[in-house]
């Protein structure tokens, strides 16, 4: 997995390259930004959760000079097409001083991971692949795959429901998986007792999403979604996946804002 994912990335970088040209008007860029919160594990295997702040990004139109340009400006949430997306994701930083259960362990540093992805969307359907990098923090790859049944309600709602799969490579597994000889024989002295473990890469989790994309006009919407994960292969078996729980869940509610330059 640590060559599937970068390889993955370059094909990812490539197809956006290759995506065919649309003539436009005018050079420019369209984006959103969101702000918002979340309830979520405490760290990837916990039984205990958290709220705090999250956001997202999401690109909508890049226009270059001589009037070509990929992704569409349209209002309409969740507008049917096919191209380039970014991708981010922000995972909080993991301390044994906050979670006895895992005393012993070294501190797991918070994780910035930026990445792309491509999104395939019609009016009742979408499909999306997105590959990220640990460019803060854990230093791996991580993706994610998924796919969902679109409702729509006029032109301004739309739900969605569809499955979810995640992936790591051997650095990400580790990080937050993991369980060194020293961190074994410390958790040993600790009384926790957990034993070394070295996880392999691949899949990491595997569930479903329900979400709501709601456009208040041209600028402003609100996102929302419930989702369910539950732990796979390694991740399963995981020692620090045995004192919390496989099955992880999340709520997220963000507000989101459009951004155009230069059009």
């Amino acid at each position: 997995m640590r060559r599937t994912l970068p390889a993955f990335a370059l094909v990812l970088a490539a197809l956006a390259v290759a995506l065919p040209a649309a003539a436009r008007d005018r050079p420019g860029l369209t984006f959103d930004l969101g702000i918002g919160a979340s309830v979520q594990p405490d760290y990837p295997g916990a039984s205990s959760y958290r709220v705090g702040p999250t956001g997202s990004f999401g690109f909508r139109e890049l226009v270059l000079p001589g009037g070509f340009g990929l992704g569409t400006a349209s209002t309409r949430p969740v507008e049917p097409g096919f191209g380039p997306r970014g991708a981010l994701r922000y995972m909080r930083a993991r301390k044994a001083s906050d979670h006895p259960e895992l005393a012993g362990l070294d501190a797991v540093k918070a994780s910035l991971e930026l990445g792309l992805g491509l999104v395939w969307v019609t009016e009742h359907f979408r499909a999306f692949a997105e590959t990220r990098y640990g460019v803060i923090g854990h230093g791996g790859w991580a993706g994610d795959l998924g796919a969902d049944l679109i409702w729509r309600h006029g032109e301004r709602t739309v739900l969605h429901l569809g499955p979810r799969a995640a992936f790591g490579d051997g650095r990400f597994t580790r990080t937050y998986f993991g369980v060194t000889p020293d961190e074994a024989a410390a958790s040993a002295l600790a009384g926790t007792g957990l034993a070394a473990f070295r996880p392999r890469s691949g899949l990491v989790s595997v569930g479903l999403e329900l979400g709501l994309h709601h456009a208040f006009g041209s600028a402003w919407g609100l996102e929302g979604a419930i989702s369910w994960n539950r732990l796979q292969r390694d991740a399963a078996l995981s020692p620090i996946t045995a004192q919390g729980a496989r099955d992880q869940w999340g709520v997220r509610l963000i507000l989101t804002r459009r951004f155009t330059f230069g059009r």
